[in-house]
């Protein structure tokens, strides 16, 4: 690992976003149509659960790995 700190910056957060769809791309890529759905409602409910408590930054990204598992 690299002694270099990540910058807290549009960039980084749009770059460990973008990770975060990729991990969930390559562990559902190797999943059934069913265990896919699974995951994804999965993190529909999580979404769910982050608008009713108002976290609208963690809906949306969780919306969109949500996207990525399909």
């Amino acid at each position: 690992m690299s002694d270099e700190e990540f910058k807290v910056d549009a960039q980084t957060l749009n770059a460990i976003t973008s990770a975060m769809g990729a991990i969930v791309m390559c562990i559902t890529g190797h999943m059934t149509e069913e265990q896919k759905a699974g995951v994804a409602n999965d993190l529909s409910r999580l979404a769910a659960v982050a608008e009713k408590r108002g976290d609208t930054v963690l809906e949306t990204l969780l919306i969109d790995l949500q996207r990525a598992a399909r």
